[in-house]
């Protein structure tokens, strides 16, 4: 965001919205942008964050982010149909509710951040850490091209995160190499918030709309 901002002169807005919705949040215009946020709700939606028991999240905790529709089940700007899998539309929109399946927290100000699918919220010694933030920690060193972060057992914490990594060309997968990144991320994390296990690969199972699949990650830990 910086950089470009230096380049080119141009602020970028980031929002947020999913193949099955219109925009549902941004950082519009009016407002300063904030780099990594997703912004506030669009005024066409009520959205709301709330945790598996469905009740609201806090502000600071970990949510899964939903649309409560005036009248249940419809909604304007969002899809009505997946194509032959009823049973998926009618789990996403149980309870007449919208179900994103995407985690994000509000801060004091109202304004959202992301941190992954609500199903990859990683519980790790009696907290929530979000993939999302640790993986864009991860794509700050040079060595990385592409990483994905899951949680994996471990007998002391309950889960570990683990990083998925696909390496530069020009760097070997090597023990220095996994121990260098480590110390990289846990230097600019918290420490519940920190890589226990480095695995290197050449290439990550996708999606066909190239999104990484984390349920293949998590098979194979």
């Amino acid at each position: 965001f910086r950089k470009f901002r230096e380049l080119t002169g141009l602020e970028l807005r980031e929002g947020y919205g999913q193949t099955e919705t219109t925009l549902l949040m941004a950082n519009f215009k009016g407002y300063d942008a904030v780099e990594g946020s997703m912004g506030t709700p669009s005024p066409f939606y009520n959205i709301e964050l709330r945790g598996k028991n469905g009740k609201p999240a806090a502000i600071g905790e970990i949510g899964e982010v939903v649309i409560v529709p005036e009248k249940a089940g419809r909604q304007p700007g969002v899809f009505t149909a997946y194509l032959d899998n009823e049973d998926q539309y009618r789990y996403v929109w149980r309870d007449g509710v919208y179900h994103t399946g995407d985690a994000a927290y509000m801060d004091e100000n109202g304004r959202y951040w992301f941190h992954g699918r609500f199903d990859d919220i990683i519980k790790t010694g009696g907290f929530r850490v979000g993939p999302y933030e640790v993986e864009n920690v991860l794509m700050e060193h040079p060595a990385v091209v592409e990483c994905s972060v899951i949680g994996v057992p471990d007998s002391l914490r309950g889960q570990a995160l683990k990083a998925v990594i696909v390496p530069g060309a020009e760097y070997n997968s090597s023990q220095e190499l996994a121990l260098e990144i480590k110390n990289f991320c846990n230097q600019r994390l918290a420490e519940y918030k920190w890589i226990r296990l480095i695995e290197f690969v050449t290439e990550m199972p996708k999606t066909i709309s190239g999104k990484i699949q984390k349920t293949v990650l998590r098979s194979h830990a």
